[in-house]
């Protein structure tokens, strides 16, 4: 199937790391190992997503999946600046506050 889509003319491939069953990220973990095998498995640049709720799952997740890009959904909406490298107070607890928002680490 992959290699159907890229003779299709598929340009970039966005893979998310959980099956629709397993759809609660709270609960179950992407598996960025299938991710990982996608990317192998095609010329495209990939990009992953799944569990990426900080900086340091984006950095984790690009060594882990060797993808060029991730994505995140549900974690923007409660922290819209998560690629900028802030937090929200809400979102994570311990850091110093500048500016009301919190340098992610």
């Amino acid at each position: 199937m992959l290699k159907m889509l890229e003779e299709a003319g598929c340009l970039l491939l966005a893979v998310h790391g959980r099956m629709r069953n397993k759809k609660d990220g709270h609960k179950f973990r992407a598996d960025w190992k299938t991710i990982k095998a996608v990317k192998e498995a095609v010329r495209i640049p990939v990009h992953a997503n799944g569990n990426i709720r900080h900086m340091d799952d984006v950095k984790d997740c690009l060594k882990a999946t060797g993808v060029e890009g991730v994505l995140s959904a549900e974690t923007l909406l409660e922290n819209p600046a998560l690629f900028a490298g802030f937090c929200t107070e809400e979102y994570v607890s311990g850091c110093a506050m500048e500016n009301n928002t919190l340098p992610c680490s």
